[in-house]
């Protein structure tokens, strides 16, 4: 076995053990209100409170990118994730349930 093939497995291995972690630990929600302020700041930090499905409603930032490729908008459904920054969005490598950004990811243009 070369040091690529294994290079390639290692990858592999982390990318899945990363997204069995997110999936155990990261909450599902649906995106209530986004309160960006047209600032330059405000494009590479969304700031937006997400509903869990607990009822419970928590202020998240998602980075630019985030923002961008999920097509966020009120009522899109993401995976959160609590840090010691606060409530982080991301979207899911795998779509699980409720909780993969789903149909607003896919064949939806921004509103």
């Amino acid at each position: 076995m070369n040091i690529e093939t294994m290079t390639t497995i290692f990858v592999i291995f982390v990318f899945v053990c990363a997204e069995i972690y997110r999936i155990r630990w990261g909450k599902s929600g649906v995106i209530i209100s986004i309160e960006n302020d047209g600032s330059m700041a405000s494009l590479l930090n969304s700031t937006m409170k997400v509903r869990l499905h607990t009822g419970k409603e928590v202020p998240a930032t998602a980075n630019g990118c985030v923002a961008c490729m999920g097509k966020l908008r009120v009522g899109s459904e993401v995976r959160v994730s609590q840090t010691r920054d606060g409530w982080i969005v991301h979207l899911p490598w795998l779509k699980v349930g409720a909780g993969s950004a789903g149909k607003s990811r896919v064949g939806r243009g921004v509103n």
